[in-house]
């Protein structure tokens, strides 16, 4: 096509410089810029039909191999772009065939399908250089425009019916394909030469469960997880060794293996298999057995007195507001007490602004900053509420050590409060932890001074363990948000178990927070995160 153009520009400029000086242009300026817009057009027509071609070639090609399509979804012109369950999507625009250009097509003979061109009237197969008809599966042929302003296939000028070549021209709405519709089972492609090709959908199949990628059992127990699955399919369950997982009465009930049981496996993955017609999805649970005998879920009705409030800022957590004190948690079962960190610095007395742990009901996810830094970054798909498994209640842990801040202003469980002393120690088998709103937010769209978290960012929380004795027993690390690579999960949006057992038997737990976004006065990161069913080993 530039070659036309540029003869075609030469011979028009000649004519041009023939004619005297006075001479009015204001024609041949128009004819000119009247061939550049036809000679676009044909460009973009011939830009067009390759990529049908493509197209057609992807939807034989889906066929033959027992592809799904997965999605239909109209484009701003009419056209519609097309996925599949593997492969790349593509862009069609349905129309009619040109009058006076070839259709390129496609024809099924002894089960395979075979290029076709049309021209005219005529319809026959497209051959190599030998004769021999060249199947879809094979090279897409190649539309083009030879130096003399005629079709082209694969290079080689199309005739008519004539027998004489085909001029190129273009003009909108043309197209390889005349019709596309689809209804709840397949899409039916119709192209221009009449070839009908159906490729079936996806089955609608989804699985919908509270239960989180990681689930801690107690041994010998049972846990049951809200369970719902949609669509019709086989469905097929693997475990480990020595466990048992039942889907019924919408639920999934996992059983872990008895303590005694020897033979089985502690840890391993539980897997839920269904197989449709044309589609499989797997969901997967990694499982892990534990010896633990009490727990504690902030469920017991004394918790009333213990709650956060009235708003999600917590503002009785701070007696200079309200003139009381916080009743600090002190669970009647374990023994337990959690509460909040003596300030000195700023208002001489126990105040969540020295840090320490809050008990909390409040579950905004979209309200930013510290007024909303009560509430949990989750909410269960079935009740709605922020703890774990779907209860109401969970512990908010502010603080972090920072001697360039509020120096170390950490989260404390401990089985002794500001008045008592105690020789008591257990074992902190885990605990589910999830994201802070205030802190997600900050995470995902930045606050001053926090930046939004980008490739690079991590903030992690950092257990440590101390004996009867205060000697630090050792530490475990959990990343709430990792940005760290781009395969890493980024902010932690679901309750996720973390295994404290590492820590070993201990007197005190501390919550330690930590982040790479730092600034002249420490870490930028709002230092909160939430904690839900503390397992304890008594």
């Amino acid at each position: 096509m530039k070659k036309i153009f540029s003869i075609m520009c030469i011979t028009l400029l000649l004519a041009g410089f023939m004619g005297c000086s006075e001479y009015d242009d204001s024609d041949l300026r128009n004819s000119v810029n009247s061939l550049e817009q036809k000679l676009k057009a044909l460009e973009d027509k011939v830009n067009q039909m390759n990529s049908e071609i493509g197209a057609i070639q992807t939807i034989v090609n889906a066929l033959n191999a027992g592809r799904v399509i997965t999605g239909v979804t109209e484009t701003p012109d009419g056209g519609y772009t097309i996925t599949f369950d593997k492969g790349n999507p593509i862009t069609i625009h349905q129309g009619v065939a040109g009058n006076d250009a070839p259709v390129i097509g496609v024809g099924e003979e002894g089960g395979v399908y075979y290029w076709t061109i049309t021209s005219g009237d005529a319809v026959s197969w497209l051959t190599d250089a030998q004769g021999e008809k060249l199947p879809v599966s094979g090279r897409a042929p190649v539309m083009g425009v030879d130096a003399d302003g005629y079709w082209t296939v694969n290079g080689v000028q199309v005739t008519g019916a004539d027998g004489l070549p085909v001029k190129a021209s273009g003009a909108a709405g043309e197209s390889f394909f005349s019709d596309v519709s689809q209804d709840e089972n397949a899409v039916t492609f119709t192209l221009a030469n009449g070839a009908v090709i159906v490729i079936p959908k996806a089955e609608n199949l989804t699985i919908t469960t509270t239960a989180g990628k990681t689930l801690f059992l107690k041994y010998g127990e049972t846990e049951e997880y809200p369970f719902t699955l949609s669509g019709t399919g086989s469905v097929v369950i693997t475990k480990p060794d020595g466990w048992k997982a039942v889907l019924q009465g919408g639920k999934l009930s996992i059983t872990a293996p008895p303590l005694a049981n020897t033979y089985a496996e502690k840890d391993g993955d539980i897997s839920i298999t269904v197989v449709g017609k044309n589609a499989t999805i797997i969901k997967t649970f990694a499982v892990s057995a534990r010896d633990y005998n009490y727990v504690i879920d902030f469920e017991d009705p004394r918790v009333l007195d213990y709650l956060a409030g009235p708003t999600a800022g917590g503002e009785n957590l701070y007696s200079y507001y309200t003139g009381d004190k916080y009743s600090n948690y002190d669970d009647a079962g374990s023994g337990l007490f959690m509460g909040l960190n003596y300030d000195p610095y700023y208002y001489d007395d126990y105040t969540f602004s020295g840090g320490g742990i809050a008990i909390s009901q409040w579950n905004d996810m979209i309200t930013p900053s510290y007024p909303n830094q009560c509430s949990v970054y989750y909410s269960d798909p079935v009740t709605g509420d922020g703890g774990y498994k779907g209860s109401k209640t969970f512990a908010v842990s502010y603080g972090y050590n920072e001697p360039r801040a509020m120096g170390d202003g950490r989260g404390i469980i401990s089985f002794q409060n500001e008045t008592q002393e105690t020789d008591n120690e257990c074992v902190f088998d885990h605990f589910y932890v999830t994201n802070n709103t205030y802190a997600a937010l900050a995470m995902k769209n930045g606050e001053h001074p926090a930046s939004a978290f980008t490739e690079g960012n991590w903030f992690k929380l950092v257990a440590e363990g101390f004996d009867k004795s205060g000697v630090s027993t050792g530490t475990v690390e959990f990343y709430l948000a990792d940005f760290r690579t781009p395969t890493s999960p980024g902010i932690i949006t679901e309750w996720t178990p973390v295994d404290l057992s590492p820590l070993g038997k201990v007197a005190e737990i501390k919550f330690d927070l930590q982040s790479n976004d730092i600034g002249t006065y420490g870490m930028n990161t709002p230092g909160y995160f939430c904690f839900d069913n503390l397992a304890i080993r008594q």
